[in-house]
């Protein structure tokens, strides 16, 4: 089931980007934060406190505030079946997360094989949907035509997404979904740094905001409030 929904989700994102452009994608796509936490407290029964939906709300908006864009465009102006079909694809993704670490945590079996159960159904299920897509049957499978366009480039883009893979799965299995998100949105920030200082990407005012509203987030979320407490104490209080 955790690869249908993988699978459902991956491919509805194409056909959402028929209808809405990348950035508006992105904004509306950080609702799963929010989706995750709901679903993390309905199905797997793990309190949140008001801290910590302070902290993923906060998620929500730094994330968002790094990927509106300031200039004239497009944004929220796209059909209505865009937007509906986007937040589809927002509660599939956090359903998705929450039922993998359900799935992964209620045995004892080892995360390899684990990966190789869900990965086996991940790619039968995507090759289904591929020879449907198609329309040429199985002759698709064959090198000339399944490896069409393949480099060098190609070939480590699908090691970098195997390599993500088994880490997110670690991080599902041994910390939780929430931890996922958190490493989601660190490697989004990652990204954004390293393609300032290599390709020369302008760093903008909204951008440095939102990693410090992130950053906040994280503390908040994963700090004790009884520290919070305890440093309050120890604040010195003017007469």
């Amino acid at each position: 089931m955790v690869a249908m929904i993988y699978t459902a989700t991956n491919n509805l994102v194409f056909v959402i980007l028929k209808y809405l452009d990348a950035p508006t994608f992105q904004v509306i796509g950080n609702l799963k934060i929010v989706s995750t936490g709901i679903l993390f407290r309905v199905f797997l029964k793990r309190e949140l406190t008001i801290l910590k939906w302070m902290a993923l709300i906060l998620l929500t908006a730094g994330s968002a505030t790094t990927q509106i864009s300031t200039e004239g465009g497009s944004t929220f102006s796209a059909p209505v079946i865009g937007y509906v079909l986007a937040l589809v694809a927002t509660f599939l993704s956090g359903f998705a997360g929450v039922f993998t670490e359900y799935a992964m945590k209620r045995t004892d079996e080892s995360l390899n094989l684990q990966n190789v159960h869900l990965y086996c159904y991940g790619v039968v299920f995507n090759a289904m949907y591929f020879v449907y897509h198609s329309g040429g049957g199985f002759s698709v499978f064959h090198p000339s035509v399944f490896f069409r366009g393949y480099d060098f480039r190609t070939v480590l883009v699908v090691l970098n997404l195997a390599v993500s893979g088994l880490l997110i799965s670690w991080i599902i299995k041994y910390v939780d979904t929430i931890a996922k998100i958190y490493a989601n949105c660190l490697a989004m920030f990652f990204t954004t740094v390293v393609s300032v200082l290599v390709l020369g990407t302008a760093f903008t005012l909204q951008l440095m905001l939102g990693i410090i509203v992130c950053s906040c987030s994280v503390y908040l979320y994963y700090i004790d409030p009884r520290q919070m407490v305890k440093s309050h104490d120890n604040l010195p209080i003017g007469k």
